[in-house]
Protein backbone atom coordinates (compact mmCIF):
# COMPACT_ATOMS: atom_id res chain seq x y z
CA UNK A 1 0.00 0.00 0.00
CA UNK A 2 2.89 2.36 0.78
CA UNK A 3 4.37 1.75 -2.69
CA UNK A 4 1.00 2.42 -4.34
CA UNK A 5 0.59 5.71 -2.44
CA UNK A 6 4.10 6.85 -3.35
CA UNK A 7 3.56 6.11 -7.02
CA UNK A 8 0.29 8.01 -7.01
CA UNK A 9 2.10 11.05 -5.60
CA UNK A 10 4.94 10.74 -8.12
CA UNK A 11 2.48 10.49 -11.02
CA UNK A 12 0.86 13.74 -9.88
CA UNK A 13 4.25 15.47 -9.68
CA UNK A 14 5.04 14.54 -13.30
CA UNK A 15 2.20 16.64 -14.64
CA UNK A 16 3.56 19.74 -12.88
CA UNK A 17 7.30 19.26 -13.17
CA UNK A 18 9.38 21.39 -15.58
CA UNK A 19 11.50 19.68 -18.19
CA UNK A 20 14.67 20.56 -16.30
CA UNK A 21 13.71 17.97 -13.68
CA UNK A 22 13.46 15.15 -16.22
CA UNK A 23 16.87 13.65 -15.53
CA UNK A 24 16.75 14.11 -11.76
CA UNK A 25 13.27 12.56 -11.45
CA UNK A 26 14.23 9.74 -13.79
CA UNK A 27 17.39 8.94 -11.85
CA UNK A 28 15.33 8.47 -8.70
CA UNK A 29 12.11 6.90 -9.95
CA UNK A 30 13.06 4.76 -12.98
CA UNK A 31 14.94 2.09 -10.98
CA UNK A 32 11.89 1.79 -8.71
CA UNK A 33 9.55 1.54 -11.69
CA UNK A 34 11.69 -1.18 -13.27
CA UNK A 35 11.67 -3.09 -9.99
CA UNK A 36 7.91 -2.56 -9.73
CA UNK A 37 7.06 -3.94 -13.16
CA UNK A 38 8.84 -7.14 -12.15
CA UNK A 39 6.79 -7.41 -8.97
CA UNK A 40 4.51 -10.38 -8.32
CA UNK A 41 1.80 -7.97 -7.17
CA UNK A 42 -0.46 -7.16 -10.15
CA UNK A 43 -1.63 -3.88 -8.63
CA UNK A 44 1.95 -2.68 -8.19
CA UNK A 45 2.91 -3.76 -11.70
CA UNK A 46 -0.13 -2.05 -13.19
CA UNK A 47 0.50 1.21 -11.35
CA UNK A 48 4.21 1.17 -12.23
CA UNK A 49 3.38 0.77 -15.93
CA UNK A 50 0.85 3.58 -15.70
CA UNK A 51 3.31 5.86 -13.86
CA UNK A 52 6.07 4.99 -16.34
CA UNK A 53 3.72 5.99 -19.18
CA UNK A 54 3.00 9.30 -17.43
CA UNK A 55 6.74 9.96 -17.09
CA UNK A 56 7.35 9.31 -20.78
CA UNK A 57 4.36 11.40 -21.88
CA UNK A 58 5.57 14.30 -19.71
CA UNK A 59 9.20 14.27 -20.83
CA UNK A 60 9.06 12.48 -24.20
CA UNK A 61 10.95 15.15 -26.18
CA UNK A 62 13.79 15.26 -23.67
CA UNK A 63 13.91 11.49 -23.41
CA UNK A 64 14.23 11.20 -27.18
CA UNK A 65 17.07 13.74 -27.20
CA UNK A 66 18.90 12.05 -24.33
CA UNK A 67 18.64 8.34 -25.05
CA UNK A 68 20.67 7.40 -21.98
CA UNK A 69 18.19 8.46 -19.28
CA UNK A 70 16.37 5.12 -19.51
CA UNK A 71 18.58 2.04 -19.74
CA UNK A 72 17.67 -1.60 -20.46
CA UNK A 73 14.89 -0.56 -22.88
CA UNK A 74 14.63 -3.91 -24.65
CA UNK A 75 14.27 -5.80 -21.37
CA UNK A 76 11.66 -3.32 -20.10
CA UNK A 77 9.60 -3.77 -23.28
CA UNK A 78 9.91 -7.57 -23.04
CA UNK A 79 8.71 -7.51 -19.44
CA UNK A 80 5.71 -5.32 -20.29
CA UNK A 81 4.82 -7.61 -23.22
CA UNK A 82 4.39 -10.48 -20.75
CA UNK A 83 1.33 -8.72 -19.34
CA UNK A 84 -0.55 -8.37 -22.66
CA UNK A 85 -2.51 -11.53 -21.87
CA UNK A 86 -2.90 -10.86 -18.15
CA UNK A 87 -6.18 -11.96 -16.56
CA UNK A 88 -6.21 -8.62 -14.74
CA UNK A 89 -8.00 -6.30 -17.18
CA UNK A 90 -6.50 -3.12 -15.74
CA UNK A 91 -2.97 -4.52 -15.85
CA UNK A 92 -3.53 -5.73 -19.40
CA UNK A 93 -4.79 -2.31 -20.53
CA UNK A 94 -1.90 -0.48 -18.84
CA UNK A 95 0.64 -2.85 -20.41
CA UNK A 96 -0.80 -2.34 -23.89
CA UNK A 97 -0.85 1.44 -23.46
CA UNK A 98 2.67 1.45 -22.01
CA UNK A 99 4.09 -0.49 -24.96
CA UNK A 100 2.71 2.13 -27.34
CA UNK A 101 4.03 5.02 -25.25
CA UNK A 102 7.40 3.36 -24.62
CA UNK A 103 7.91 2.48 -28.30
CA UNK A 104 8.76 6.11 -29.08
CA UNK A 105 12.05 5.53 -27.24
CA UNK A 106 12.90 2.24 -28.97
CA UNK A 107 15.12 1.85 -32.00
CA UNK A 108 13.92 0.01 -35.09
CA UNK A 109 15.95 -3.02 -33.99
CA UNK A 110 14.38 -2.95 -30.52
CA UNK A 111 10.89 -2.59 -32.03
CA UNK A 112 11.62 -5.62 -34.22
CA UNK A 113 12.59 -7.69 -31.17
CA UNK A 114 9.39 -6.61 -29.40
CA UNK A 115 7.23 -7.49 -32.42
CA UNK A 116 8.91 -10.89 -32.64
CA UNK A 117 7.89 -11.56 -29.04
CA UNK A 118 4.31 -10.45 -29.67
CA UNK A 119 3.88 -12.40 -32.91
CA UNK A 120 5.41 -15.54 -31.42
CA UNK A 121 3.10 -15.34 -28.42
CA UNK A 122 0.12 -14.70 -30.70
CA UNK A 123 0.90 -17.83 -32.67
CA UNK A 124 0.81 -19.99 -29.52
CA UNK A 125 -2.33 -18.48 -27.96
CA UNK A 126 -5.48 -20.06 -29.41
CA UNK A 127 -7.97 -18.09 -27.28
CA UNK A 128 -9.75 -15.37 -29.27
CA UNK A 129 -9.76 -12.95 -26.33
CA UNK A 130 -5.99 -13.25 -26.08
CA UNK A 131 -5.54 -12.70 -29.81
CA UNK A 132 -7.61 -9.52 -29.48
CA UNK A 133 -5.20 -8.25 -26.83
CA UNK A 134 -2.18 -8.90 -29.02
CA UNK A 135 -3.72 -7.02 -31.95
CA UNK A 136 -4.52 -4.15 -29.60
CA UNK A 137 -0.86 -4.13 -28.53
CA UNK A 138 0.30 -4.07 -32.16
CA UNK A 139 -2.03 -1.14 -32.80
CA UNK A 140 -0.87 0.72 -29.70
CA UNK A 141 2.73 0.44 -30.92
CA UNK A 142 1.84 1.27 -34.53
CA UNK A 143 0.06 4.49 -33.56
CA UNK A 144 3.36 5.79 -32.20
CA UNK A 145 6.05 3.92 -34.15
CA UNK A 146 4.50 2.51 -37.32
CA UNK A 147 7.47 3.50 -39.46
CA UNK A 148 9.67 1.24 -37.31
CA UNK A 149 7.43 -1.76 -38.12
CA UNK A 150 8.14 -1.77 -41.85
CA UNK A 151 10.25 -4.93 -41.70
CA UNK A 152 7.41 -6.81 -40.02
CA UNK A 153 4.58 -5.77 -42.33
CA UNK A 154 5.05 -8.91 -44.44
CA UNK A 155 4.51 -11.03 -41.31
CA UNK A 156 1.56 -9.06 -39.97
CA UNK A 157 -0.42 -8.58 -43.21
CA UNK A 158 -1.34 -12.29 -43.58
CA UNK A 159 -2.78 -12.17 -40.06
CA UNK A 160 -4.73 -9.03 -40.94
CA UNK A 161 -6.13 -10.64 -44.08
CA UNK A 162 -7.06 -13.82 -42.21
CA UNK A 163 -8.81 -12.29 -39.22
CA UNK A 164 -10.56 -9.44 -41.00
CA UNK A 165 -12.22 -11.63 -43.63
CA UNK A 166 -15.80 -12.77 -44.08
CA UNK A 167 -14.47 -16.33 -44.32
CA UNK A 168 -13.12 -16.10 -40.77
CA UNK A 169 -16.48 -14.91 -39.42
CA UNK A 170 -18.44 -17.54 -41.35
CA UNK A 171 -16.24 -20.47 -40.35
CA UNK A 172 -17.96 -22.06 -37.31
CA UNK A 173 -20.46 -19.61 -35.83
CA UNK A 174 -19.50 -20.44 -32.25
CA UNK A 175 -17.98 -17.52 -30.34
CA UNK A 176 -19.31 -15.15 -32.97
CA UNK A 177 -19.16 -12.11 -30.65
CA UNK A 178 -15.51 -12.74 -29.86
CA UNK A 179 -14.75 -13.28 -33.54
CA UNK A 180 -16.44 -9.98 -34.31
CA UNK A 181 -14.39 -8.24 -31.59
CA UNK A 182 -11.21 -9.77 -33.01
CA UNK A 183 -12.08 -8.60 -36.53
CA UNK A 184 -12.69 -5.11 -35.11
CA UNK A 185 -9.30 -5.09 -33.37
CA UNK A 186 -7.67 -6.14 -36.65
CA UNK A 187 -9.49 -3.41 -38.57
CA UNK A 188 -8.30 -0.84 -36.02
CA UNK A 189 -4.70 -1.92 -36.67
CA UNK A 190 -5.36 -1.88 -40.42
CA UNK A 191 -6.65 1.69 -40.21
CA UNK A 192 -3.48 2.77 -38.42
CA UNK A 193 -1.28 1.14 -41.06
CA UNK A 194 -3.24 2.68 -43.93
CA UNK A 195 -2.91 6.14 -42.37
CA UNK A 196 0.78 5.83 -41.58
CA UNK A 197 2.22 3.26 -44.01
CA UNK A 198 0.11 3.48 -47.18
CA UNK A 199 3.19 3.71 -49.42
CA UNK A 200 4.67 0.61 -47.76
CA UNK A 201 1.43 -1.37 -48.09
CA UNK A 202 1.30 -0.68 -51.83
CA UNK A 203 -0.82 -3.20 -53.71
CA UNK A 204 -1.70 -4.94 -50.44
CA UNK A 205 -4.26 -2.17 -50.02
CA UNK A 206 -6.33 -3.92 -52.69
CA UNK A 207 -6.72 -7.05 -50.54
CA UNK A 208 -7.48 -4.92 -47.49
CA UNK A 209 -10.16 -2.99 -49.41
CA UNK A 210 -11.68 -6.22 -50.75
CA UNK A 211 -11.97 -7.75 -47.28
CA UNK A 212 -13.36 -4.52 -45.84
CA UNK A 213 -16.07 -4.29 -48.50
CA UNK A 214 -17.07 -7.90 -47.86
CA UNK A 215 -17.37 -7.15 -44.15
CA UNK A 216 -19.55 -4.10 -44.86
CA UNK A 217 -21.95 -6.31 -46.85
CA UNK A 218 -21.81 -9.24 -44.45
CA UNK A 219 -24.79 -9.96 -42.21
CA UNK A 220 -24.61 -13.15 -40.09
CA UNK A 221 -28.41 -13.35 -40.06
CA UNK A 222 -28.48 -14.14 -43.76
CA UNK A 223 -27.39 -17.05 -45.94
CA UNK A 224 -25.68 -15.96 -49.14
CA UNK A 225 -25.65 -17.58 -52.56
CA UNK A 226 -22.69 -17.58 -54.94
CA UNK A 227 -23.67 -14.14 -56.25
CA UNK A 228 -23.62 -12.71 -52.71
CA UNK A 229 -27.40 -12.24 -52.71
CA UNK A 230 -29.28 -12.97 -49.48
CA UNK A 231 -31.70 -15.86 -50.04
CA UNK A 232 -32.71 -16.91 -46.55
CA UNK A 233 -32.89 -15.25 -43.18
CA UNK A 234 -31.87 -17.47 -40.25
Amino acid sequence: EEIVNRLNVVSTIFTQAPGSLCYMIGKVIIPELITGINSKNDEVVSLCLSTFSDYINTFDNLLILDNNIIQQKEQIAKTAANYIDSKDITLQANAIYFLGTFSVLLSTKQISSLLDIILNAFKHKPELKTKISYFEALNSIAKVSAIKQVNHIRLILPLINTYSSKTFLENDNSDYDEKNDLAQAVLNLTETYVHKLSTVLGTQCNEIAKNSLELIEYDPNYTYDMNNQDIEMN
